[in-house]
């Protein structure tokens, strides 16, 4: 095998990953409803032993189940994250 198509096979597998979770994440999105914006109270935070509250985007799904989103630092779930937008004038909705 040669280091160009391990090359091509690597991105591959990413771009099968990226479409795969796509799928996932917009089956419980696409359709859903912001009902409320938080932030991850300080007795949630300690309770997760994270110093910097995220901002909790409180939605109903389109099968009337009700459900969270937050940003985390990573996959691990080590501390609370910031989210980007597109909004000129909010940018970042930051951690506190």
């Amino acid at each position: 095998m040669s280091y160009v198509s391990m090359d091509e096979e690597y991105l591959d597998l990413i771009e099968a990953n990226k479409q795969k979770w796509t799928r996932i994440v917009a089956k419980h999105l696409v359709g859903a409803t912001i009902t409320n914006v938080a932030y991850v109270s300080d007795e949630d935070c300690r309770k997760l032993d994270w110093y910097s509250a995220p901002a909790v985007l409180q939605l109903m799904g389109k099968d009337g189940i009700a459900f969270e989103i937050f940003a985390m630092q990573d996959d691990e779930g080590n501390d609370g994250g910031a989210l980007g937008t597109t909004l000129e004038e909010l940018q970042t909705i930051p951690v506190i």
